[in-house]
């Protein structure tokens, strides 16, 4: 709901291109994030520290980062520019990439929390 805090009109395609934007944008920030745990977990599985509940966390948080930024990302911004966001499968796309992210962000959360209370439980 852009145009409600814009004095200047805008439709609900121009919101969806500044998302679309920003996703694009924070898809960087999303490697940088998957690439960090990844190299994290696998070394902390190398030093012997396997925990199945981090495992699955992690290869959760690395699976759904990788989806959204080579799949859902190019195809949404492929619809888009064919001006097909009215389809059914530009919704029903919308709504896959929606669920992904909501799966990373629970995953991400699992993860930071088991990881915090390892950290607690050692001091």
């Amino acid at each position: 709901h852009a145009h409600d805090l814009m004095t200047l009109p805008i439709t609900h395609y121009d919101e969806g291109l500044i998302m679309q934007e920003i996703f694009r944008r924070s898809n960087y920030i999303f490697m940088v994030l998957a690439v960090a745990v990844l190299l994290y977990e696998v070394y902390d599985f190398r030093q012997g520290r396997r925990d199945r509940i981090v495992m699955i966390s992690a290869f959760i948080v690395f699976y759904t980062i990788m989806m959204f930024v080579f799949y859902y990302t190019p195809e949404i911004t492929a619809l888009q520019q064919l001006q097909q966001t009215q389809s059914e499968a530009f919704d029903s796309l919308h709504k896959g990439s929606e669920l992904d992210f909501k799966i990373m962000l629970v995953a991400l959360v699992t993860l930071l929390l088991r990881r915090f209370t390892q950290l607690v439980r050692k001091k």
